[in-house]
């Protein structure tokens, strides 16, 4: 695994050309953190704390949601500003979009849980309930007893290696169990 992310950029698929996104790169760092688990080296846990941190330069801070900072983006939030605490843009390097995915939000609550727990910085603890208060609030449907990607089913468009966009619906499956573990976790 060191070698292969050695020579890639964790924030793309690990194919030539591919978007750069926070989803990807949170994948990755749960991968460094349960490397670090298995193998006791401490060089896969600073490597998810770096991506952690990395990522966090797209987290939605109290800040960000009432206006008085941009989080570096160019486009209008709307009227979803006040209930955007603890989300997570999913691209980090094009400030006129602000799409924000469960399936990069999530990853990066478990991260931030499990990097509590390691290191019992309270940043982690913080960032990890106002991410899953996030997801629970703004997200959940619970007469289909799942979360929902975009606040929504919503069209989106998804970048393929092959440099392609197709239109899908995403539903990211949250069962009312899981959601309720990891609220519990984070307080």
């Amino acid at each position: 695994m060191r070698t292969w992310t050695s020579g890639i950029d964790i924030y793309t698929n690990g194919t030539s050309g591919t978007q750069r996104t926070n989803s990807n790169a949170m994948q990755w760092a749960l991968a460094f953190y349960y490397a670090y688990k298995a193998y006791g080296d401490r060089d896969f846990l600073s490597q998810a704390q770096s991506a952690f941190d990395t990522t966090s330069k797209d987290y939605i801070t109290q800040d960000i949601a009432s206006g008085t900072s941009s989080g570096g983006r160019t486009a209008q939030f709307g009227n979803c500003r006040g209930s955007a605490v603890g989300g997570l843009f999913w691209l980090p390097d094009d400030p006129t979009n602000i799409l924000v995915h469960t399936y990069a939000v999530g990853p990066y609550a478990i991260l931030a849980g499990l990097l509590y727990e390691e290191t019992k910085n309270e940043t982690y603890r913080v960032i990890a309930k106002q991410t899953v208060t996030f997801m629970g609030a703004l997200n959940w449907d619970w007469g289909l007893g799942m979360g929902l990607d975009d606040l929504g089913h919503i069209s989106i468009k998804v970048h393929t290696g092959i440099n392609k966009h197709h239109k899908i619906t995403i539903k990211i499956l949250l069962n009312s169990e899981n959601l309720k573990a990891l609220v519990q976790a984070s307080t």
